[in-house]
């Protein structure tokens, strides 16, 4: 065996891959510590979640399962999820590419409100390349509905720029600064979800897996803005609300501290209320989605609730986290976690 190699394995293994899980995953643990008090557990049970998944997923586990009421360890703690899922089921060249937003309308055409790209300071439109000129007058001419302007890997509701009418000037200024841009069409969402909190479009996260040709649709929430924010971002101080498989509020929503809420703290408006439309159309069209683009195991997709269709504002490949999925929900991965597991680590899962 080759130095490289044992470095590599011992990374993702006993004290080591303990110690480098906690320095990275600490502020997540210390959010459930707080909001998820654990209940005693077999002793049986706890040298199984640790052949499993480690000190710090014997953790995880161990917070999930408090706060969801759930007796067996079949959460997939984050540091497993990131360094041995992640890492085997969304190659970095694929998965980037899948994940960068000006490919949206490449690899899955009219799903999305983008109509303008740039990349190295060269603009195209439907895979044509048009001069600044012609970039600048469709710009302005989508403006009076608004229009947004992203960076192609931006996350966590950052590098995100939203222009309205009257705001030319400072439209054209700053999509003549950014070399590399999404430019997407402002989506008026449907006023099942805007009463909750009109300033931001207030998105579905859906996350799918693709393991071995199985296509599953592992979780999903909504994400509402609050205060006088734009962006409905969890880490950017928004709000999620857990989705059953009918598309009904299944629970209060949660802010990235743990806080809960019953009612939107803006306006009041009680999330027991929530219902999205036609979910049934939604879930077959991100699994069609993701049928598309086979070579990347887990996709986050972003969609918006327009007035008469969804549309997909971008999907994230890097790390679409699990934490809000599984904080508020059952393990997610039911009987594909065994062969998963061996898939990726060689070793059996222990029940």
């Amino acid at each position: 065996m080759s130095l490289k190699t044992a470095l590599r394995r011992m990374k993702k293994r006993g004290l080591y891959y303990d110690i480098r899980s906690y320095r990275r995953f600490r502020k997540k643990l210390v959010v459930l510590s707080k909001n998820c008090p654990p209940k005693a557990m077999p002793v049986g049970q706890v040298i199984r979640t640790i052949r499993n998944w480690g000190i710090i997923g014997y953790l995880f586990n161990r917070y999930y399962m408090a706060h969801g009421e759930c007796s067996v360890a079949e959460y997939v703690p984050e540091n497993f999820y990131s360094w041995y899922l992640l890492s085997a089921l969304n190659p970095k060249t694929t998965a980037h590419r899948v994940g960068d937003k000006r490919m949206l309308d490449i690899l899955y055409p009219g799903t999305s409100p983008t109509f303008l790209i740039k990349s190295d300071g060269r603009w195209s439109f439907s895979e044509q390349a048009i001069d600044d000129a012609e970039a600048e007058r469709m710009l302005l001419e989508h403006l009076p509905s608004a229009v947004v302007l992203k960076k192609p890997h931006s996350a966590r509701g950052q590098d995100i720029y939203i222009f309205s009418e009257g705001e030319s000037a400072e439209l054209l200024d700053k999509a003549r600064k950014l070399p590399d841009l999404c430019v997407q069409d402002y989506i008026h969402q449907d006023q099942a979800l805007a009463v909750f909190h009109p300033a931001s479009v207030n998105s579905i996260r859906m996350l799918t897996i693709n393991f071995m040709g199985d296509i599953r649709i592992l979780g999903a929430f909504v994400r509402f803005g609050v205060g006088d924010s734009v962006v409905d971002n969890v880490e950017a101080g928004g709000l999620c609300v857990h989705l059953d498989r009918y598309g009904h509020a299944a629970g209060p929503a949660i802010h990235k501290d743990g806080r809960s809420f019953t009612h939107h703290p803006d306006s009041q408006q009680a999330f027991s209320s929530l219902v999205v439309q036609h979910w049934s159309v939604l879930e077959e069209q991100v699994t069609e989605l993701h049928r598309m683009t086979p070579d990347v195991g887990f996709i986050g997709w972003d969609f918006a609730v327009g007035e008469d269709r969804f549309w997909l504002l971008e999907c994230n490949t890097g790390h679409p986290s699990l934490l809000y999925h599984q904080y508020q929900q059952a393990p997610l991965f039911g009987d594909m976690l065994p062969g998963l597991f061996r898939a990726v680590t060689g070793r059996a899962f222990l029940r």
